[in-house]
């Protein structure tokens, strides 16, 4: 007679191993995340803004829920700017987290400089010379 017919509960003996073992992946998944959260804002500070986009991405890939994540990437529009996208990405945050610090001020504040930047737009075209 195998073990298992024995004791019906044998393959669950070491089911507590297992469930430690995604705990362990999910902290490592954390740890990533903030980690790799921290390198962008680095980057972004910095002004290298492909980097800091990339590990952004990174960290959306496998959390993508993250508040952290979505206020770093809304500033990081801003600093590229692109205050459309930032208002898109503020409002990304406001879905997943509406108390987040802070965030009608930044809304306002990207929501003044894109119609800053939209009223800047046709003073930035060239004119047309005329041969």
């Amino acid at each position: 007679m195998s073990d298992v017919r024995r004791h019906p509960r044998a393959p669950f003996e070491n089911a507590h191993e297992h469930d430690k073992h995604e705990d362990e992946d999910e902290r490592d998944g954390w740890t990533r995340a903030v980690l790799g959260l921290r390198r962008a804002r680095a980057l972004r500070k910095l002004r290298v803004f492909d980097g800091a986009a990339r590990q952004i991405e990174e960290v959306r890939a496998s959390h993508p829920r993250y508040a952290d994540m979505l206020f770093e990437s809304a500033l990081l529009w801003l600093d590229k700017g692109e205050p459309t996208a930032a208002t898109e990405a503020f409002l990304d945050l406001a879905c997943v987290d509406r108390s987040y610090g802070e965030l009608r001020e930044w809304l306002v504040r990207t929501r003044a400089r894109e119609n800053w930047f939209l009223k800047q737009a046709p003073l930035q075209q060239p004119v047309p010379t005329s041969v």
